[in-house]
């Protein structure tokens, strides 16, 4: 979601939060409905009835792409419209469409490629600052994923590094248990 409605990787602390919420019983939905009256989002779509900017921006944020010429374009707007979705619902129905196996497997793609890059920046290094998180997923090239994907990774070990090292206000969180090797072992 973080991708989707940011264009950045989640920060470990807003990712503990949102998936201790998710353990506590919130729906995932509500989680989705929860982002919209969140500042950054209120910043980054300030008019809740401009449903063309915010379907362009979850093109751009979460696929990489522009929605002009995409059939869904004019379908999610209609849809926002009329009321029949939810912002909330739109974002996960963008997401889990891009995701499922009717989905295009470029878009697929590019959503696992960003989703990696999201969960080395706050699983993996624990890095919470939002203004580099923005500058990883901003490396991101669907043009050119191996190579992008390769200077995130370099971004993100020198983020945690000069954290690391300049005793940075940033917090540094791990997330044990949510790796796949959390503990080195």
């Amino acid at each position: 979601m973080y991708i989707a409605y940011f264009d950045r990787a989640p920060d470990a602390l807003g990712l503990l939060y949102w998936g201790s919420r998710l353990a506590d019983g919130m729906l995932i939905e509500e989680i989705a409905a929860s982002f919209f009256v969140q500042p950054e989002s209120q910043a980054l779509f300030p008019d809740p009835n401009d449903n063309a900017a915010l379907v362009d921006a979850a093109y751009r944020n979460l696929l990489e792409r522009e929605a002009a010429g995409d059939p869904g374009r004019e379908y999610w707007i209609g849809e926002l419209g009329n009321g029949n979705v939810s912002r909330g619902e739109f974002m996960l129905a963008i997401i889990n469409g891009a995701k499922a196996e009717t989905g295009s497997a470029a878009d697929a793609k590019v959503v696992a490629e960003k989703g990696q890059i999201g969960y080395a920046y706050a699983v993996e290094r624990g890095l919470t600052d939002t203004a580099n998180a923005t500058a990883v997923m901003q490396s991101y090239d669907r043009a050119d994923a191996e190579a992008s994907i390769a200077a995130a990774d370099a971004l993100i070990a020198d983020f945690r590094t000069a954290a690391e090292a300049a005793g940075s206000t940033e917090a540094i969180v791990e997330l044990v248990g949510l790796g796949s090797d959390p503990l080195g072992l």
